[in-house]
């Protein structure tokens, strides 16, 4: 073999190498908290309105499910619902939220507009 033929044979393995070596991940940061809202006690889930901004969230401990502005990240207003509300959903207009209250066995239905 020639020196010519070696480094042609060489620099084709090299190539081949480099080619399947696989790139570093991309660095991506740890999630932080950007905020904290203080709701009712024990609070068990949130849901969002259709239009993104209402979020409900159930206050297990406190009977109540707290109204929550999601562009100013503040609560508009408590509702009381009942004992041991669990979890909300919105309906698909964004018109009412419907809260289960375990303590019940109920599902209180609110009026999001003015929250009644």
């Amino acid at each position: 073999m020639t020196s010519t033929s070696r480094r042609t044979a060489l620099s084709l393995a090299v190539s081949t190498l480099v080619m399947i070596v696989p790139l570093a991940s991309p660095v991506i940061a740890a999630p932080v908290v950007v905020d904290t809202i203080t709701v009712g006690d024990n609070p068990t889930s949130v849901a969002f309105s259709p239009d993104g901004k209402k979020a409900y969230v159930a206050n297990n401990g406190h009977g109540t499910v707290s109204a929550i502005t999601v562009r100013t990240g503040k609560v508009s207003r408590k509702i009381r619902v009942g004992d041991n509300p669990t979890s909300v959903a919105f309906s698909p207009d964004g018109k009412k939220a419907y809260v289960a209250a375990g303590g019940r066995d109920t599902v209180s239905v609110i009026t999001v507009r003015t929250g009644k």
